[in-house]
């Protein structure tokens, strides 16, 4: 039906929480702050900088966004970290009453 394969070259899109905490960005981990994402997603990404990039599926127009914009993003993206700290180890798992055998479970215990 379809001449093209269209899941090539596809990954599944992690999510962007936590990232302020994650550097470095990118597959390769060429960028170590966000401001550099942004700046490269502004540029066009790969081909907007004029690198052979045949599978990217980012449009190479540059998308042309002020200091403030830029800023903006960036503020935004460090608002999706979590900040609420672990309160302690819990004492014990939740018990089931159908799957008897997971009752037997070791808090940090081996799975």
């Amino acid at each position: 039906m379809y001449k093209k394969n269209l899941h090539k070259f596809a990954f599944k899109t992690p999510t962007v929480r936590n990232v302020a905490l994650t550097a470095p960005y990118m597959h390769n981990g060429v960028f170590d702050t966000l401001e550099e994402v942004v700046d490269f997603y502004d540029r066009g990404g790969g081909v907007g900088l004029g690198m052979e990039v045949p599978n990217q599926t980012l449009p190479a127009e540059k998308l042309h966004l002020s200091k403030a914009e830029k800023k903006a993003l960036v503020a935004f993206m460090q608002t999706l970290t979590d900040t609420t700290p672990a309160r302690r180890i819990p004492d014990k798992l939740p018990t089931f009453t159908t799957r008897i055998s997971l009752n037997d479970r070791k808090v940090g215990g081996k799975y």
